[in-house]
């Protein structure tokens, strides 16, 4: 994986929190990102709602790294009340500690 597509990546979830306002809404998106990343199926989608924000992870692969650790690429959609959709891809790899993290540059 070249390191211009982990730099997009994070800039892509860099936006896409930026897009959630409140405390709540940022919690609520991190968890429905942990709980798809570590629990569906590739092609599947978790929803939540919270504040009226409809968040949606679609993750699309997964796969090991040289590293060991697995990744996995996402769709994730934010749906703002009276806003268009907007839909962002990512990529987290698996921390030892069994969270979802967004690879870091070396």
């Amino acid at each position: 994986m070249s390191s211009l597509r982990l730099t997009a990546a994070s800039i892509l979830f860099l936006l896409s929190a930026t897009l959630v306002a409140t405390a709540q809404e940022s919690i609520r998106y991190e968890s429905e990102v942990q709980y798809a990343l570590e629990k569906l199926v590739s092609g599947t989608s978790a929803t939540a709602v919270t504040g009226g924000v409809r968040f949606t992870v679609t993750p699309l692969r997964t796969w090991k790294s040289v590293s060991g650790h697995y990744c996995r690429e996402y769709r994730l959609t934010i749906k703002k009340p009276g806003a268009a959709s907007v839909p962002s891809d990512g990529i987290r790899c698996r921390d030892p500690n069994g969270g979802w993290k967004v690879p870091l540059r070396k």
